[in-house]
């Protein structure tokens, strides 16, 4: 997902490109919306809310809550996301049905992804030892 640099070397080379999605079914789909349908211009301020449309549930959200880079688009990083991932095979997630099954269904029919869940992938510790050796190590 975060290795755009490669997109043309990987389709030059005719191999199909599956991207690992670490954030789960609903952002992709609030985000797929978000680039989209752009409803965060339609507001007069960075503070008034507006709806992120043809979602499963209905979520506001005001144009301070988006990353800068999408809020302002000054780069075209919205029509470059909504194309690469457009020519993309499909996608592993970092999710699982029973969490979220509405944007599940949403990801694979309504945005036409091919997904594979394969979650929770993430770190976990149980014990106050393990959590301990979360992180970087600090230099001595």
């Amino acid at each position: 997902m975060f290795h755009r640099w490669a997109v043309d070397v990987v389709d030059g080379l005719g191999i199909p490109r599956i991207a690992f999605n670490g954030n789960g079914c609903f952002f992709s789909c609030a985000f797929d919306s978000i680039l989209r349908h752009t409803p965060h211009e339609k507001v007069h301020s960075d503070y008034d809310p507006f709806v992120v449309p043809g979602l499963p549930d209905r979520i506001e959200m005001t144009r301070s809550q988006l990353p800068p880079i999408v809020r302002n688009n000054r780069t075209g990083f919205g029509d470059m996301m909504v194309k690469l991932e457009q020519e993309c095979f499909g996608f592993v997630v970092n999710s699982f049905y029973e969490l979220e099954p509405a944007y599940v269904e949403y990801f694979k029919k309504e945005m036409a992804k091919k997904a594979w869940l394969v979650g929770p992938v993430s770190v976990c510790n149980r014990n106050v030892e393990d959590k301990a050796e979360r992180g970087q190590k600090g230099l001595h």
